[in-house]
C-alpha cells in the first residue's frame, strides 16, 4: 500500500507528488464491518513527507500535534471530517467521520506505535 500526497490528479505524474510507502495499517479495535462504526484507520510512513507548498500538516480538533492523512473537511485549518465514503467522482453526497470523537484514541495509538 502507497500514499500519493501532493497531488492534485493522481491519474498524471506531477513534480508535486510524493509516494510513500505505508510501513504500517492501524484499524481501529473496535471497527465494524457490518455497522461501519469506528471506521478509522492511521496509516504509518516509511518515512516522512516533504512539507511544501502542496504537502502539509493540518491540526485535529483539540489538537496542534498530528497531521492529516486524508480527504479532510476543514473548518478554520482544523481539519473537523475525513471522507468515509460517498461517490467516486466527489459528487453529493458525500460521508465524513468525525475527527474529535477518534482523537484520545489518535494520540494513544500515535504513542503506542512510536515506541516500535
Amino acid at each position: 500500500m502507497n500514499v500519493t500526497l501532493g497531488a492534485h490528479d493522481i491519474n498524471k505524474k506531477e513534480n508535486t507528488q510524493q509516494v510513500i510507502p505505508v510501513l504500517q495499517a492501524i484499524r481501529h479495535e473496535n471497527f465494524n464491518t457490518e455497522t461501519f462504526t469506528n471506521d478509522v484507520m492511521l496509516l504509518k510512513l516509511k518515512y516522512k513527507a516533504q512539507l511544501h507548498a502542496y504537502v502539509d500538516t493540518i491540526a485535529l480538533p483539540h489538537s496542534e500535534d498530528w497531521g492529516d492523512a486524508g480527504g479532510p473537511l476543514v473548518c478554520n485549518n482544523v481539519s473537523q471530517g475525513m471522507v468515509s465514503y460517498g461517490h467516486v467522482d466527489g459528487k453529493p453526497p458525500q460521508v465524513f467521520t468525525r475527527i474529535s470523537s477518534f482523537v484520545p484514541w489518535i494520540k494513544r495509538t500515535i504513542k503506542q506505535f512510536e515506541h516500535r
